[in-house]
């Protein structure tokens, strides 16, 4: 999988890796490795992709259930990674959202989120409105 191929499709996934997939058909994708890491070891394991900063989820019956891209996220043939969050907005049609302002990270870092549930869409951005990563999912799962 190129950057490029990193396309954004609402509520269904990111380039040919789907929401629901399992993670035996990802591991097909011709070109896309993952490694897999185990950040809390009492929640399913997650994987990435080193190249394209991207992270993907599993849920508990293996399959994919989110995805989190943090270099590349492409809307109309522009990646939004980078891109002020009014530019973005307008690029997706100017959804409605929920702000998350100032949501503390770790030892004090600061983000803003732009919660967009119609999209299945989170945005993280810096104070001045910078996206610097992109959280997806189907929008079927419970917190």
């Amino acid at each position: 999988m190129k950057p490029f191929e990193c396309i954004f499709h609402p509520k269904k996934g990111v380039g040919p890796i789907n929401f629901g997939q399992s993670f035996t058909a990802i591991k097909n994708i011709r070109g896309f490795k993952l490694k897999r890491f185990d950040p809390d070891p009492d929640t399913p394991p997650t994987y990435d992709n080193d190249p394209l900063d991207l992270t993907v989820y599993q849920d508990e019956d293996g399959k994919v259930r989110s995805i989190s891209c943090d270099e590349y996220l492409y809307v109309d043939g522009e990646n939004i990674i980078g891109m002020q969050i009014n530019d973005a907005l307008r690029l997706l049609g100017n959804p409605q959202y929920e702000l998350e302002k100032d949501f503390e990270l770790w030892e004090g870092e600061v983000q803003d989120i732009y919660n967009i549930e119609a999209l299945g869409m989170s945005l993280w951005t810096t104070s001045d409105g910078e996206i610097l990563s992109a959280s997806l999912d189907d929008g079927d799962y419970e917190d």
